[in-house]
Order: structure tokens, then sequence, then C-alpha cells
């Protein structure tokens, strides 16, 4: 294997953003709305609708405001709530509150700063989403010593979201790589690992939830530990 770029998946692989909508759930459930459900099962459905509504808004079916309160309202709904747009609004400005204090997972800095000084390696991020959210994430993380900003590939920006084919290619005749030579590490099944694989890459599932490694992955690890230790066991690093 002649790996020549690894490419991260940045929400819920560089760092946990089911804390962030732990923290925003506790407070409306304490203060507001009080659902009476555990987060695990509140957060389930918020991340599937949430990936419903994102569909809309990127293929411009709704604005960006708009779908961030229908995610919110839809979820609640749900579970049997109907909440205001004032409360929907909460929601994400508390969101955006939290969010603005994220850090990377353990390892996370320690391990780009061993890719980073690999003399012909790449590093790259490839996310869905808007593009001044996810810019503002990489900000506040720190990480953009890592990554350039013409490494960093923002679904909005680039103009397809994962898993179309067409964004895996895009990221490969930007980087001048072909896909045989890309490693990439993400959570997400569908979007990440499949969609990688369907375009030749090579791809890690980040297990954090240690659910059952999908089919698709030629490799799994369930931290930045474990993924030092993968690279460094295919003599990447």
């Amino acid at each position: 294997m002649n790996i020549k770029a690894i490419g991260f998946d940045l929400d819920d692989t560089l760092y946990d953003r089911f804390d962030i909508y732990r923290n925003v759930f506790n407070l409306i459930e304490e203060r507001y709305c009080a659902l009476n459900i555990t987060f695990d099962d509140f957060n389930m459905e918020l991340q599937r609708i949430s990936i419903e509504e994102y569909s809309l808004f990127s293929r411009g079916y709704k604005d960006k405001q708009t779908y961030k309160i229908d995610r919110v309202k839809r979820t609640y709904s749900y579970f049997g709530r109907s909440i205001s747009n004032n409360l929907a609004k909460l929601f994400d400005v508390l969101y955006r509150f939290f969010r603005n204090k994220i850090m990377t997972r353990e390892k996370v800095n320690e391990v780009l700063c061993r890719l980073k000084n690999e003399t012909n390696l790449t590093i790259f991020i490839l996310t869905n989403g808007p593009t001044v959210d996810q810019r503002d994430k990489i900000e506040v993380l720190q990480i953009e010593q890592y990554f350039p900003k013409d490494k960093v590939f923002i679904s909005e920006s680039v103009g397809w979201s994962k898993p179309s084919r067409e964004i895996f290619k895009y990221v490969e005749d930007k980087l001048s790589i072909s896909n045989e030579e890309i490693l990439y590490i993400g959570d997400h099944y569908h979007n990440d690992i499949q969609a990688g694989k369907n375009c030749g890459w090579h791809t890690v599932f980040f297990n954090f939830e240690n659910t059952n490694q999908p089919l698709a992955a030629d490799y799994a690890v369930h931290d930045f530990s474990e993924f030092e230790k993968l690279l460094e066991k295919l003599n990447i690093l």
C-alpha cells in the first residue's frame, strides 16, 4: 500500500459532536421543554432528521436558518411535543455557544503533528456541512496549522456532499493524487466508509461507539491511539 494522502472527516471524528448536543438537550430539558427521554434516544432521532434537513438545504430547497430550525422542531414533534420557532432558535443559539468550547479528541493533535512532519504525505479534511460553520469549528479546535485552507474540502463550498462520488473525485483532482493512494478515516458508515470504498479509497472506520465494524471498512479503530498504531503498522508513520 503506497499512501500519499490521509483524509479526515471532521464531525464526530476529530472531536465529539455529541457533547455539544448533550449539553443543549440537558439545558432545554431542564428549563424549557422536558421530553423525559434519554439523550441517546433524542440524539438518534435528531441526527436522522438532521441528515434529511441538510440534504434539503444542500440541494437549495431550504436556507440555512430554516433547515436548522426545522430539524429541531421535527425532532421534538417526533417525541410528541410541538415547540415554537423561538425555542428552536434557542436550541441553535445554545448549539453555537457550546460548539465554541469543543476540543479535539485525545491524541488527535499528536497524530496530526506526526503526520504533518512526514515530507511525502498530504493530510486533508473532507466534511459535510455549511462552510462558515465547519471553518469555525476548525478554528476553535486550533488545527488550522495542520490543514491549510486548500486542504479543507467542505461540501457547501465544493457543491457536492458525501456520499456522492463527485466530491471524492473532486478531492483527488485537487490533490493530484489517485484514489488508491488515499486513506480516509471517518465515523459514518454510509457517508465515509461505504462511499470512500466505492471510490477506491482505503478506509478506516472510527468506531467510537463500539458498534459492529462495517464490512466495507479496511480497518477499524476506537480511538486515536489505535489509529496511530495502525499508521505505524502500515509504515505510514
